[in-house]
């Protein structure tokens, strides 16, 4: 018998043995202290969480894609379930892959300096329309998804299954606000705390993350997910939904393309979308049908003109330091006598955080999308995700929002992971077991 061949088997699986009976073990004290008190779940289960995102980084990047996306109304020692989960993730991750940290110097320093800039404007002035706890909530949901970011690039998750399960999360999402949601007083499809432009932006984004898997990998069924949120996003009868689904077709299909023809389109796609930014800031949220009298078109037309108007004239008079974040509404009620957010995530870092806080976020993503070779597998599909989730912020305060802005942030963590494995290919691979790789996407 080849003991030295059992051995080594043992060897390879022994991480992966004592994962699974540290995850049933987890489940059981878990259950039990629930029912002692809710509060201990998350002091006994956190560490041993963080252990096993550490072990496996690559696995856990993946699995957290779906829990963290999901609007579940879950509450883990009163914080919500998809926070514990992202912050879990990325504080195992740093952990478990410390040594990599140096080959991110770039993408660390730009997260840092946005972070500390967005943590700064937090507190610039007192708010009144928004709650200080509301803001601070809406400020550490972009915070976790910054440092997304860094954990998918440490982590370099399989590219594959990466795209395939932001896919099927994104329908998962449709599916949950189809079943789970209901119409608002106007209505629109709304879920939980989501209102009908975000729930039709979710419905966007996974309608284009589904046609760029059945176009790539030439396997027709993948349409079969479009189906769920397409009818989310007739229900959302949002047109910026329409507009972030065209940016993201039009960006697959200009990366595919070559020669003159691709300059073209994508020169009229930027035209197009420039044109339509102002009349969609003013009656973005009109139903697809025109459902609103002529006096609450007119009426939201002027009032989103007058956002704009303000917006611009508060960045002129605060570019650096920004107005305080999220307090954007109060200054609104004082001038507009309504309390109104920006209606679009670039404009309200801009007014409440400063330009330089704008430069900062935006650079996480300019430093490697327009850097990244064609040969990169996925390359096409991942811009065009990138595409209509930027597009969603521009008509809507989504960046904050897990289920819309996470698509976004965990490609852009793969360009940096293939970036620096480009520039390094001397890195070794992070293993998924003791003495095993991970296959590369």
């Amino acid at each position: 018998m080849d003991f030295t061949g059992i051995v080594r088997t043992v060897q390879n699986k022994q991480l992966t043995v004592w994962l699974s009976v540290g995850a049933f073990a987890a489940v059981v004290l878990g259950t039990l202290l629930a029912v002692i008190d809710s509060s201990l779940v998350g002091i006994v289960l956190g560490p041993l969480a963080i252990a096993a995102i550490a072990a496996r980084p690559r696995v856990a990047v993946v699995i957290a894609i779906p829990i963290v996306m999901l609007p579940l109304p879950i509450e883990v020692a009163g914080i919500g379930l998809q926070y514990v989960v992202l912050a879990a993730l990325e504080l195992g991750v740093f952990i478990g892959l410390a040594r990599r940290l140096t080959l991110f110097k770039p993408l660390i320093a730009v997260l840092l300096v946005s972070s500390v800039l967005l943590f700064c404007s937090f507190y610039f002035s007192v708010r009144t329309v928004v709650a200080s706890g509301a803001a601070l909530n809406n400020l550490i949901a972009l915070i976790l998804v910054l440092g997304a970011v860094l954990a998918v690039a440490l982590a370099a998750p399989d590219t594959t299954r990466t795209i395939k399960m932001l896919a099927w999360s994104g329908a998962a999402v449709s599916s949950y606000n189809l079943l789970f949601g209901g119409l608002s007083v106007s209505g629109r499809l709304v879920s939980e705390s989501l209102n009908a432009n975000a729930t039709g932006h979710i419905a966007g984004i996974a309608i284009v993350s589904a046609v760029g898997l059945a176009w790539t990998t030439k396997r027709g069924w993948w349409l079969v997910l479009v189906l769920p949120s397409a009818y989310v996003l007739i229900g959302s009868q949002s047109r910026a939904a329409l507009i972030l689904i065209v940016a993201g077709i039009g960006v697959f299909v200009i990366a595919r393309m070559g020669g003159r023809g691709r300059v073209a389109l994508a020169l009229a796609l930027i035209i197009g979308l420039a044109l339509a930014w102002i009349p969609f800031q003013a009656v973005e949220d009109l139903s697809f049908n025109a459902g609103r009298t002529d006096d609450a078109a007119e009426q939201s037309t002027r009032q989103r003109t007058l956002i704009l108007g303000l917006a611009f004239r508060l960045i002129a008079e605060n570019p650096v330091t920004g107005i305080g974040y999220r307090a954007f509404p109060d200054y609104s009620i004082e001038m507009l006598r309504a309390g109104l957010n920006t209606h679009n995530d670039y404009l309200r870092i801009a007014v409440e955080s400063g330009l330089p806080a704008l430069i900062s976020v935006l650079l996480a993503g300019v430093l490697v999308i327009f850097t990244m070779p064609k040969s990169w597998p996925y390359r096409e599909i991942c811009l065009a995700i990138v595409a209509a989730a930027a597009t969603s912020f521009l008509f809507a305060n989504t960046m904050s929002l897990l289920s819309v802005s996470l698509p976004l942030w965990v490609v852009l963590g793969l360009f940096w992971g293939a970036q620096v494995k480009r520039v390094c290919p001397q890195v070794t691979p992070v293993p998924t077991a003791i003495g095993k790789p991970d296959r590369q996407g």
